[in-house]
């Protein structure tokens, strides 16, 4: 087996050299037509070895070309035990329906994601998340056991001989079974940080709680009186699920696991405005959500035949829709309320002071804290329910290769966060300079300073009122209707911003044709374009990105600044998210619908969108389009970006794995990022509560320049940026393991002549983007937890 190893490694090089280089269907028609040639070849062969070998006896001595025909026999054998050993591989496709069924038991409220699901099937599985300890536990153990199971069956040998589609599943798998709710939080049990409530983007289970709930609905219609009963029974479920949170912050006092003060403010600020329904008219204030909307609608009961009606009546003396307006009350509106209510009364009492602990690292704590003061008669646990210690720094390494797709150490992240801050510092004073004229660093550093805090550089001419900036106003501005009524003075100030963007957005879009296919079969730019709109969370401090939306924090101290707005603008639009994430959709989706394609529809690979968009600002717009050419504020304001990135690094792996506490968080933004606004104080307590997705910024974006570094090096003359664009991007969302192997493949291709991939035909590209848009229209029309596709500047 060892020979056999090791012969195939010098036939292939390495797992890399076994990538088929075009699509599926290519490699099938080249294995034919090796067939059909080896099959000639060996005809002609047989015939000549006869001859020979009657020459050679007649002649009585040996023949050198018999010796050489062995050689092509051994060949010969090699191909067939070769094509053996593909047809031995172990099935993806089979394995990764075992994943399906794994997810599906496990997160039963997603079942109407699953390829070909019927409506019975439906019925029989859908219930509401499960967030007991022990269900947790059961689901990563679950998720750990066909990782290792996947990695005994899938090794680089086997690698080598499965296709590229196949290929970039299996990375996709593993990638997946790490994070199994294809999210980073409250999917790993031994983390614990399933006990530290919601987080500021409320990337987790309870955030999108009833949007799946209102989503199935239509798929729970009752039909019969048994039905009706059952579907009530389902409600009455999302009590123990609402409960169960408030549970397990419970479990977190006792455990030691409770966020800062300003983490545990801004999960809950979310949580209220995802729930404002309820937190503005109580409980009932359910019937307003779109959830309630939909259970109360005449058409959910529209099914049931008039003796139902009577029958349920008569046994319950009210009506069925009284039944579910009851039931939504007292099975989803009141628990939310006590949830809040826990939240905001009972809980805050023991998020502790930002100066005792600012992140995973100092966790968990010794003592449970009230007030800020540490009971010395509550020791804490500092265990998982099941007895495991816990370790903050460690569940930090969890959740972090969520975002970097990799192994990569918090210190060897640090390490290159603090070698950026130096090498852009130098850049910042250096445009200081010329922009103020002084010659000495700290005079141009402070006269530039004074420059950048000027009302000049807002799109509010003066400070908003107070009555548009406390909580009332993030109660009653939180629409677009509103916000004109009653934040007038935002709302003014909001429309130049919103126009400003959308003058550098189509300015962009005439500026990037010569970075990227814009027709014909690799097409790579979007379809369709973005609009920009305000996002009303008050915790906002960052552009966004969602469903070709271009969001506006509404409720920053100022708006802008003017000279970061090219950056930001190129980050959230095209080149960036908007081009990465529609131009996929609307170009290169995987219509196969089988167990790869929803497997690629399901995982997120938050390092991979935000690292292209980071790219997108730098190289591309500030390089290979040199947008700032005579522009020496917005070449800032992208380099301003960059050390932000940077900085991301440095505070992201201080708070989590090194003890780093808010103050010097804040102060590092003051000496580097030149900022001591609220934009610093907003960025930081993001850090502190979303551990881990700083990061992805400058990770993915110097994976992408690196691959870019490594084809241009390699292809010299005949490196296309256009092609190059295109490669990394018609595939989706890749881990940056595969991203590496697949380009280093596409090089090796390109350098080969007779390896070169060939275009897509005409005719087939056509009849893939036919069958991609009636498949994008039913993939729609899917739902998805509500932070996929939400991108962050």
């Amino acid at each position: 087996m060892d020979a056999e190893i090791n012969a195939l490694n010098k036939l292939h090089g390495s797992a890399i050299t076994m990538i088929p280089l075009n699509e599926e269907e290519q490699h099938n028609s080249k294995r034919r037509l090796c067939k059909v040639f080896l099959g000639g070849f060996l005809l002609a062969a047989f015939a000549a070895g006869v001859i020979m070998i009657t020459v050679s006896v007649l002649n009585n001595k040996p023949s050198n070309d018999l010796n050489s025909h062995g050689k092509n026999a051994d060949q010969t054998s090699a191909n067939h035990q070769n094509s053996a050993k593909r047809d031995a591989v172990p099935n993806l496709l089979i394995f990764l329906q075992k994943v399906q069924t794994a997810y599906f038991a496990a997160y039963p409220y997603k079942i109407i994601t699953k390829p070909g699901v019927t409506n019975a099937e439906i019925r029989a599985v859908f219930k509401p998340y499960d967030p007991r300890p022990s269900a947790l536990k059961h689901t990563t153990d679950v998720a750990s056991r066909l990782k290792r199971e996947l990695d005994s069956h899938f090794t680089p040998l086997v690698e080598g001989m499965l296709s590229n589609r196949e290929l970039k599943g299996l990375y996709e798998a593993r990638f997946f079974l790490r994070h199994f709710n294809s999210n980073p939080y409250e999917t790993d049990y031994y983390a614990g940080d399933f006990m530290l409530g919601p987080n500021i983007f409320s990337w987790q289970p309870s955030g999108s709680l009833f949007m799946w709930l209102q989503h199935t609905g239509d798929h729970l219609k009752p039909r019969t009186f048994g039905e009706v009963v059952e579907f009530l029974g389902t409600l009455r479920k999302y009590k123990d699920t609402v409960l169960g949170f408030k549970e397990n912050m419970k479990l977190g006092v006792k455990a030691g696991m409770v966020r800062s003060r300003e983490a545990c403010k801004a999960g809950l600020d979310v949580y209220k405005k995802n729930n404002w329904h309820i937190v503005t008219y109580g409980a009932k204030g359910i019937l307003r959500t779109n959830v309630g909307k939909k259970f109360l609608s005449p058409d959910f009961l529209v099914q049931l035949a008039p003796q139902v009606y009577q029958d349920w009546f008569q046994q319950h003396g009210k009506t069925i829709a009284q039944s579910i307006q009851d039931s939504l009350v007292d099975f989803l509106g009141k628990p939310v309320v006590e949830y809040i209510k826990y939240m905001e009364n009972e809980h805050s009492i023991h998020c502790v002071p930002s100066h005792l602990s600012s992140g995973l690292a100092t966790l968990p704590l010794a003592h449970v804290y009230r007030n800020g003061v540490a009971d010395l008669s509550l020791p804490t646990t500092g265990r998982l329910p099941s007895g495991e210690s816990l370790n903050g720094s460690r569940a930090y390494q969890s959740i972090l290769s969520f975002f970097t797709t990799t192994n990569v150490t918090p210190r060897a992240i640090s390490d290159m966060g603090w070698a950026r801050l130096k090498e852009l510092k130098k850049q910042a004073v250096s445009i200081a300079q010329q922009v103020t004229g002084e010659i000495d660093e700290d005079v141009a550093v402070s006269k530039f300073r004074t420059k950048l805090s000027s009302r000049a550089m807002f799109f509010n001419s003066k400070p908003f009122p107070a009555n548009e900036s406390d909580e009332n106003a993030f109660s009653v501005c939180s629409t677009e209707a509103s916000a004109q009524r009653y934040c007038p003075h935002r709302w003014k100030a909001y429309e130049v911003w919103k126009s400003s963007a959308g003058h550098i957005y189509q300015s962009l879009r005439s500026k990037i044709p010569s970075l990227f296919y814009t027709s014909g079969s690799k097409k790579t730019t979007p379809t369709y374009t973005v609009t920009v709109v305000p996002d009303f969370n008050p915790t906002s401090s960052y552009h966004s990105y969602n469903s070709r939306k271009h969001r506006l924090p509404f409720f920053m101290d100022d708006f802008g600044p003017i000279f970061a707005e090219w950056s930001t603008t190129a980050h959230e639009t095209e080149p960036g998210h908007h081009l990465e994430v529609d131009g996929y959709y609307d170009n290169f989706i995987d219509t196969n619908n089988d167990a790869i394609s929803w497997l690629g529809e399901t995982t997120f690979i938050s390092g991979f969108t935000e690292g292209w968009a980071t790219y997108a600002e730098t190289p591309l717009v500030a390089v290979d389009i040199d947008a700032y050419k005579n522009d020496l504020m917005s070449r800032y304001g992208m380099l301003q970006q960059q050390i932000m990135n940077a900085l991301r690094l440095v505070i992201e792996t201080g708070l989590h794995s090194f003890g780093m506490d808010r103050t010097t968080a804040i102060r590092l933004f003051d000496e580097y990022a030149w900022d001591s606004s609220d934009l610093a104080s907003k960025e930081v307590t993001r850090y502190q509560s979303m551990m881990g997705q700083g990061v992805s910024y400058m990770i993915g974006q110097n994976a992408f320049k690196n691959a870019r570094k490594y084809a241009e090096d390699k292809l010299g003359s005949r490196f296309s940026i256009r092609e190059f664009h295109y490669q990394v991007l018609h595939q989706g969302e890749l881990t940056f393991d595969y991203l590496e192997k697949y380009v280093q493949h596409y090089v090796r291709g390109k350098l080969s002549t007779c390896c070169t991939p060939r275009d897509e035909s005409a005719e087939a590209k056509r009849q893939r983007r036919t069958i991609g848009r009636h498949w994008r229209r039913h993939a729609k029309r899917l739902p998805r937890d509500p932070w996929r596709g939400v991108v962050h500047t």
